[in-house]
């Protein structure tokens, strides 16, 4: 049950988790996933050691957006989760994405940047009766993930 690994403290300091073993049930779960889109065109034109440093500016991107609401994982080479638990997690999203989209602006704005940073992403709400499983709803944040990134480089999200 790796979702039991998803902790935050209650105010008298003890761990709570997000999935209660002796239920079976979970309080309210979103999961975002993210991943930067053109990382391997990156790496090709300008080299690993610069697609490496985009991959670090995006995760603090992410984690300057999700990090004070939520836990931040990197999952992938490229590919990032966030999960946040308990109540307004929608809003919480919401003003998180606005957020990494204004970092991500200011961050391609950095004179002679040879490259953009895109970052593409995706969410869903955990909910047991409409996704069964936490690898489901995981699998479902990375579906719209992706159509986030087709839209990015159809010029659809700026």
């Amino acid at each position: 049950h790796t979702v039991r690994a998803l902790v935050r403290r209650n105010p008298e300091g003890e761990n709570e988790y997000a999935w209660n073993p002796d239920k079976g049930e979970i309080d309210e779960l979103l999961i975002c996933k993210f991943d930067m889109n053109d990382l391997r065109k990156i790496n090709d034109n300008y080299g690993h050691s610069y697609g490496d440093r985009h991959i670090i500016k995006c995760a603090e991107i992410i984690n300057q957006s999700f990090g004070k609401s939520g836990y931040t994982f990197r999952v992938d080479c490229d590919e990032f989760a966030v999960f946040v638990i308990g109540d307004g997690v929608e809003y919480i999203y919401e003003r998180g994405i606005l957020r990494l989209k204004e970092l991500e602006r200011e961050f391609n704005r950095t004179p002679n940047l040879l490259a953009p940073l895109r970052i593409g992403y995706g969410h869903v709400i955990y909910n047991s009766d409409t996704f069964g499983t936490v690898e489901k709803a995981v699998s479902g944040a990375d579906k719209k993930m992706y159509e986030c990134k087709d839209m990015i480089k159809k010029g659809a999200i700026v």
